[in-house]
């Protein structure tokens, strides 16, 4: 299960990478349509399924899936644990769950807008002890946890070097994020600078 699977880029890569089926569920239906679009050129709808639906009330049986994974995530969701204990939920016990989000710091607010948020309004961003401990509280047990801060660093310093154009592209990544994805590239090279963000590579296991 890929909770928050956007347009579906990762989990049509976690069905190629394993061969393995996965279903993908995002709550924007504009993001699962261009998934399932996409998914349909690749000719992969065989094995790569989506949902529209909330991370907060998954529409699955308990102990339905083999593992799950969620791709930063948790800066939009205001409730962390309810978001976790559904997904603790829907797996089947012994099952693994990889998380690769953005933590933020206690005492640093960080500069917006960014690639999840123009304002802190729709920013829900807390200090990676507290996402440690919520983890663990919904009763997942951590086998890994990896900060990969450094790695972030190095591919925001990339997107923020002056390309030579002065207009955006007729594809990429600003389809998604916005036209002033240069500005949020920018900002997010402070926040990992000045030390406001980090992002961290979890691997979870449900007892």
């Amino acid at each position: 299960l890929d909770v928050g699977c956007g347009v579906g880029g990762s989990t049509r890569r976690l069905s190629y990478e394993t061969g393995c089926h996965v279903t993908g569920i995002d709550l924007s239906d504009e993001y699962i349509d261009a998934a399932e679009r996409l998914t349909q050129l690749l000719k992969m709808q065989d094995s790569v399924k989506f949902n529209i639906g909330s991370a907060l009330e998954l529409p699955y049986a308990d102990n339905t899936f083999d593992g799950a994974w969620s791709i930063q995530m948790n800066m939009n969701v205001e409730d962390k644990e309810g978001w976790l204990k559904e997904m603790y939920r829907v797996l089947k016990p012994g099952a693994r769950a990889v998380l690769y989000e953005v933590c933020g710091h206690e005492e640093k607010p960080i500069y917006f807008p960014v690639p999840w948020a123009q304002d802190s309004s729709m920013s829900f961003l807390i200090p990676k002890e507290l996402f440690r401990d919520t983890i663990t509280t919904t009763g997942f047990k951590i086998e890994a946890w990896n900060d990969k801060t450094d790695l972030a660093q190095k591919a925001f310093a990339r997107m923020k070097e002056p390309t030579g154009e002065s207009t955006l592209p007729e594809l990429g990544l600003h389809l998604l994020i916005g036209n002033d994805i240069k500005t949020k590239a920018y900002n997010m090279h402070r926040n990992l600078d000045d030390k406001r963000i980090s992002l961290i590579e979890i691997l979870a296991v449900k007892q």
